[in-house]
């Protein structure tokens, strides 16, 4: 929060990225799934975190750089957020769904959203719009998820009641259209274990678009309505039509562009907008100017049934249409060198994936063998080389290892798995364990990288004024010079004989300039720097 603060307010510390004037920013709250959990002293320190975060803002205040001086005397909002979605999956009952939302307006003085679930529609409407239109006989839906969780006539006393409840309290209730749809697990990508997998995207904008047309024709046009499933650039602007506030998008920036596929949303809604010589929202919605409040929710209403159909019939949203699934080469991944395609990076919903630069070399090596006191190179030679000046990383500590790159990765592996992890300290290094994985850190001129590579941990220390190289696994230490001459080393006492692996030596040496060279800012030269 404090960040886009600093961003909406000087335009110069932007780079010019954020242009015009700017809206009120909005954070939404989102928990679930039960009263217990809701009422636990977890979830409340949070909720009173956002209701009040004054103290973390003068903490961070102070950690503000002096050459950002401007930002310490910003103000803050101290209230984050008054806005919640109540997520309604795994079988929350409609008499918890109302208890939780008695709480949390009563209670918490909230504005609450509860997000709907797809199977409200019914089973004969719903399959009949997954199976036959849409075309995607292959999948079962869930059968628990037609009974375990919110029914559609539940939905509309809920709803009615705590609107009524809400108003009185000088707060608002409204609906989320919709949770993803519960389908039984067909495919191998999924272990076994998993039996339930979740569809979201294309199909499932159809699935809710007839579901939100269905319930507003019971509501009214009065009930507040926020929209999310398979939104993208083309049908932004539909949904703008209906009223839906906000509009939200995820799976289409999960495919290659990422965050940089979301100019095309307003691109679009602009130009739909000028076409119907809308200025404003309510003009593009009402279709007509000047437009009172009454007439954009009932043109929103008739709009979503226009929407709702208008989906149906369009084969874009089809199973023939979205069949295809990215192209695999005959490679594997490995720490350093692919095909460099960068497919990776943009569609990693948490910026986790990065790029560092490295010279193209190839060179013969031998390993160090000590024993007896004398260090000398192995007998087989060996070979190391790299083959791209840019190479692929992971952010450790920004990934929540979804797999969303390896599906678009043209190799093997998964970028995720098997290109090197950086993590943000040696205390979430040493907790991944027994993953692979790396750490830099610098201190008193040096730079240090520790790895785990095939479980084995190892350590480079870089000494820039000497020009030298520090190399230790579990055995040995092995101090090296610029050209990887061995200058000294130490042997554990319990270790009498030992072969020092040159090749790890080498792959942590490029790692480390790697990461750091100050021609790519990355996740970690940002936090480490000699």
């Amino acid at each position: 929060m404090m960040l886009i603060e600093i961003l909406r307010r000087d335009s110069a510390f932007a780079g010019g990225a954020w242009a015009g004037k700017s809206g009120e920013i909005i954070y939404d709250m989102s928990v679930g799934y039960d009263l217990a959990g809701i009422r636990s002293d977890k979830v409340q320190r949070f909720l009173d975190g956002m209701r009040d975060a004054s103290g973390v803002i003068e903490k961070l205040r102070e950690q503000i750089p002096a050459e950002c001086n401007f930002a310490r005397a910003l103000k803050y909002p101290s209230r984050i957020s008054s806005t919640l979605t109540l997520s309604t999956f795994h079988g929350c009952p409609a008499n918890e769904i109302e208890k939780i939302c008695e709480f949390l307006i009563g209670e918490r003085d909230l504005d609450v959203i509860v997000k709907m679930n797809p199977p409200m529609l019914g089973k004969e409407r719903l399959e009949h719009l997954l199976h036959d239109v849409l075309g995607y006989g292959e999948l079962t839906v869930n059968p628990a998820a037609y009974t375990s969780g919110l029914l559609f006539d539940e939905s509309l006393g809920l709803c009615s009641r705590l609107t009524s409840f809400a108003e009185q309290r000088g707060r608002s209730f409204g609906a989320k259209f919709s949770n993803t749809l519960e389908v039984l697990n067909h495919k191998s990508f999924f272990p076994p274990d998993n039996q339930v997998q979740y569809l979201s995207g294309l199909p499932l904008h159809v699935i809710t678009m007839a579901l939100t047309d269905l319930w507003r024709q019971d509501v009214g046009p009065d009930v507040p309505i926020s929209f999310s499933a398979g939104i993208d650039a083309k049908n932004f602007p539909l949904a703008v039509a209906c009223g839906f506030v906000p509009v939200t998008t995820c799976s289409d920036l999960l495919k290659p562009g990422g965050y940089g596929r979301m100019p095309a949303y307003l691109t679009n809604l602009t130009k739909a907008m000028k076409f119907a010589n809308a200025r404003t929202i309510d003009e593009y919605i009402a279709g007509t100017t000047p437009a009172s409040p009454t007439l954009v929710r009932a043109a929103a209403v008739l709009n979503t049934t226009i929407m709702a159909e208008k989906a149906r019939q369009d084969p874009r949203y089809r199973a023939d249409q979205n069949r295809k699934v990215p192209n695999r080469i005959d490679s594997h991944l490995v720490i350093l060198d692919c095909i460099t395609c960068d497919k990776c990076i943009p569609v990693c919903p948490n910026a986790a994936n990065f790029t560092y630069p490295t010279p193209i070399v190839a060179f013969d090596y031998h390993d160090l063998t000590i024993d007896a006191g004398v260090l000398m190179p192995a007998t087989e030679l060996k070979r190391f080389a790299i083959e791209k000046s840019a190479q692929i990383a992971n952010y450790a500590d920004f990934c929540n290892e979804c797999g969303n790159c390896d599906t678009f990765c043209p190799e093997y592996g998964g970028p995720f798995i098997e290109k090197p992890s950086f993590y943000g300290s040696i205390e979430s290094w040493t907790k991944a364990a027994p993953r692979d994985g790396f750490v830099v850190a610098s201190a008193n001129g040096t730079a240090l990288i520790r790895g785990r590579i095939q479980g084995v941990e190892y350590a480079l220390t870089w000494n820039p004024a000497q020009n030298t190289y520090d190399f230790s696994d579990r055995a040995a230490r092995v101090t090296l010079s610029a050209t990887n001459t061995p200058l000294s080393f130490e042997l554990s006492a319990s270790a009498p004989c030992h072969q020092v692996n040159m090749g790890r030596y080498h792959t942590l040496r490029h790692l480390l300039h790697g990461v750091l060279d100050p021609r790519c800012t990355n996740q970690v030269n940002v936090r480490a720097t000699v």
